[in-house]
Parts: structure tokens; C-alpha cells; sequence
């Protein structure tokens, strides 16, 4: 008896969860498509509905609403058409707020005095979960998957222990309590012992874990490079002779052919488009050259790509001098666009009209025998110093905003005249 009412209960949230759940994603969906809802209003009316769609349902049937904004949620992000880039944005800001305030509001309900209850015995179960439960569970249910055993490992090692515990046990020890349980209390110490305990053990550990496994990812220090054209190709075979990771993507189909015999990688396409947000791999690189000869597709890049890299390390080709780009500033947000390559008077027409002219793009290494300075007032006003690498590979763009002195061991790209 007890385990048929359960499963109707179950099938009750189930049912109510995805039909209201699906109606609420396909009807907003469709909002969204036709652009119905202002942009501005959208994310507000995302929580709105989220709110209403979980409070509707538990009304119906009690715990059903989390079914209900999950399903709402599904079936909104599988629509095709509907633009969701700017309430993931929201959702993210809003998880982290809110995870943050509830972590706050949970912990302050633990009674201190309470944890003398636990006891020593509570480092055994840490130890248990750690080295025991853990590691049963992911060989378990990583089974016929591609991971590696040292990949295995390190997923026994590292594990998300968080919200959802804390939430579910604050829950459970009020219900527990209210039934008459004793000892019920000690359940919220308990788990946030577990949680700081295996978070606290897992961060300061999880790093030499890593490199002993030989599972961590390399600092990224490649150059992503927007644009196709002789100046691009030839900056970024630059950067390749030195042996930097270098990717180009552009919309010139031969000049990403040329790129491509160089055993240089690209990508052909529009870089901020769908297609390329879903192929393209931008944790391997560090710094970002928009050196594109159309100016909106080096804003566009910019803008599309700023998450994904510091500001520090997002760089574009000036299409214009500094006086013009004073004149221009008030349309077009220059301090959203990244910072400015080369010096004021430096511009995508000088490098190119100079490769036009017979002109090169150079390299060289600097040594205690040749030093930089050396190198400038050996050839005076034939060179444009444009790009310095340091012996860990750190990009840096010369003459950009602060007088750089390249020293032994870096190396240098430069134009000539």
C-alpha cells in the first residue's frame, strides 16, 4: 500500500511538472520568437514565470514545482529561434547571488553547541566518504565511458558537494523533527562538517593531484586571431615560427588555405556566429587580435568574445588614428571594444599599405649581444616594433600603452619598411 500510494504520488508530480512545465517553455518560447516581450523585460518576465509556474504547480501537487522549472527550462533552451544569450547572463548572476545568500541563511541556523554531539566519529565519515564512498561511485557510473583511469581518479578525488546538500538537510531536519526523530538537529551541523570539510580538503589538494595524474590543463598562451588578410596571415606565421599556438578565423577562403598549408589552425566563418560558438575551442589561448580589415566585425569579435578573455588580453586593429577615434568615441563605446594595437598613429592602412610597398613582417630574438634598443637605433625609422614574447611565452603588444624594453631571450615582431 504504502509503495503504490508512493508511486502515484510520484507519477502525480511527474505528470503535472511537464505538462504545465512544457506549456509555460513552448508558449514563452513562441513570445520570445515573435518578439512579443521587450528585450529589456525579458529577464524579469523569465523569474516572473519561473516563480509562477513553481508555485502553480505545488499548489496542485506538493513538490511538483521543481519538476516544473526544470522541464520549463528544457524545453525553452531546446527551441530553435528563440535568442536565450541574455537571460543565461541573468541566470548565472542570479545563481551565484542567490546560492551565495542561501549558503549564508543556512549556516547561520547551526547551533554550534550541537556539534559536541557529533564527535570524533565525525572524521571517520569524512574519511569514509572521501576514500570509500566517492570512488565506488564513480567507477560505478563512469562504466563504458571513454574517461581514462587517471581521469577516474581524479573525479574520485574532486567532488561537488554543495547547495543541494545543505538545502535538502535544513529541509529534512525540520520535517524529521516535526515527526518526533530525535537527534534530528545534528543533521545540519553534520552535513556542513561534510561539505567544509571535504571542500576545504579537496581545493588545497586538487592542483598536485592533478599534475600527478597528468590530468590538469596547461596555462592557456595561444593567440586567437580574427581576420583573414595579408596582414593577419602574416602575423600570425609570425607567431607560429616561434612556436606559439596560433588560430585564425576568418571569412577568405583562400587565405585560410594559405593558413592551413602552414599547418596553421583556422576556422572559415563568421567567428561570432552559432555555428562557430559551438565549434570553436578557446580555452588553449590567452590573447585575442582583432586584426580583421572590416571594423564592426573587430567590435563584434570584441564584444562577443570578452567573457572568454581578460580585457587585459583582448587587442584590435586601429581602424583609424587617435584624433578620429577621439571623434568617434561617443558612438561607439571604445572602452567596451578592447584595447588599441600599436601606436596612435598606427593603423590597419599603415601595416598594410607597408606590405603593399614591399614591405615585411619580421622577427627577431633579442640577445645580450643584440638588445632592443640596439635593434631600434640600428635601423632608426624603417621598423614598427609590434608584438614582444618573453621567455614564458607572454604576448606582449609593444608600444601600446606603456614603454616596453624587451630583454634577453624575448622575441620580437616587427614591421619594415
Amino acid at each position: 500500500k504504502a509503495i503504490g500510494h508512493t508511486l502515484l504520488t510520484f507519477g502525480q508530480i511527474l505528470l503535472i511538472g511537464m505538462i504545465i512545465g512544457g506549456i509555460a517553455g513552448y508558449l514563452f518560447g513562441q513570445m520570445l520568437r515573435r518578439h512579443v516581450i521587450p528585450e529589456f523585460l525579458h529577464n524579469i518576465t523569465t523569474l516572473g514565470l519561473v516563480f509562477g509556474t513553481f508555485t502553480l504547480s505545488n499548489l496542485l501537487q506538493h513538490e511538483a514545482g521543481l519538476v516544473t522549472v526544470t522541464v520549463f527550462g528544457i524545453w525553452l533552451a531546446n527551441m530553435r529561434g528563440v535568442d536565450l544569450s541574455r537571460i543565461l547572463e541573468f541566470k548565472e548572476t542570479l545563481s551565484t547571488l542567490l546560492i551565495s545568500l542561501l549558503f549564508i541563511v543556512l549556516a547561520a541556523r547551526i547551533d554550534f553547541a550541537s556539534l559536541e554531539q557529533l564527535g570524533w566519529g565525525i572524521f571517520l565519515l569524512l574519511a569514509v566518504i572521501q576514500f570509500v564512498a566517492r570512488p565506488i561511485c564513480i567507477m560505478l557510473s563512469t562504466i563504458g565511458s571513454t574517461l581514462t583511469w587517471s581521469e577516474r581518479h581524479f573525479l574520485s578525488w574532486v567532488a561537488p558537494r554543495g547547495i543541494v546538500a545543505a538545502a535538502v538537510s535544513s529541509l529534512f531536519s525540520v520535517k524529521l523533527a516535526n515527526y518526533g526523530y530525535p537527534n534530528a538537529e545534528i543533521l545540519i551541523p553534520l552535513t556542513f562538517i561534510v561539505i567544509i570539510g571535504t571542500v576545504v580538503f579537496q581545493s588545497t589538494t586538487a592542483a598536485p593531484i592533478a599534475r600527478l595524474l597528468k590530468v590538469s590543463e596547461p596555462e592557456p598562451e595561444g593567440v586567437f586571431i580574427v581576420g583573414t588578410n595579408p596582414l593577419s596571415v602574416r602575423i600570425a606565421t609570425a607567431f607560429k615560427s616561434f612556436g606559439v599556438h596560433v588560430f585564425v578565423t576568418g571569412q577568405s577562403e583562400s587565405d585560410v588555405d594559405a593558413l592551413r598549408q602552414l599547418g596553421i589552425e583556422t576556422y572559415l566563418g563568421n567567428p561570432t556566429s552559432e555555428q562557430a560558438e559551438r565549434y570553436l575551442d578557446l580555452g588553449k589561448y590567452k590573447t585575442l587580435l582583432a586584426l580583421s580589415q572590416i571594423a564592426t566585425m573587430n567590435t563584434a569579435a570584441t564584444l562577443k568574445f570578452r567573457m572568454e578573455f581578460e580585457k587585459k588580453n583582448i587587442y584590435r586593429v586601429r581602424e583609424r588614428n587617435a584624433i578620429d577615434d577621439l571623434r568617434y568615441e561617443g558612438l561607439n563605446s571604445l572602452h567596451q571594444q578592447g584595447q588599441k594595437l600599436f601606436a596612435p598613429d598606427i593603423t590597419y592602412g599603415t601595416l598594410t599599405g607597408i606590405l603593399i610597398n614591399g614591405g615585411h613582417i619580421r622577427t627577431a630574438t633579442m640577445t645580450h649581444g643584440k638588445s632592443y634598443p640596439q635593434l631600434l637605433a640600428t635601423h632608426e625609422d624603417q621598423i614598427i616594433p609590434l608584438f614582444g614574447i618573453d621567455q614564458r611565452n607572454q604576448i606582449y603588444c609593444l608600444s601600446c600603452h606603456r614603454e616596453i624594453i624587451p630583454a634577453a631571450g624575448w622575441r620580437i615582431i616587427f614591421a619594415t619598411h
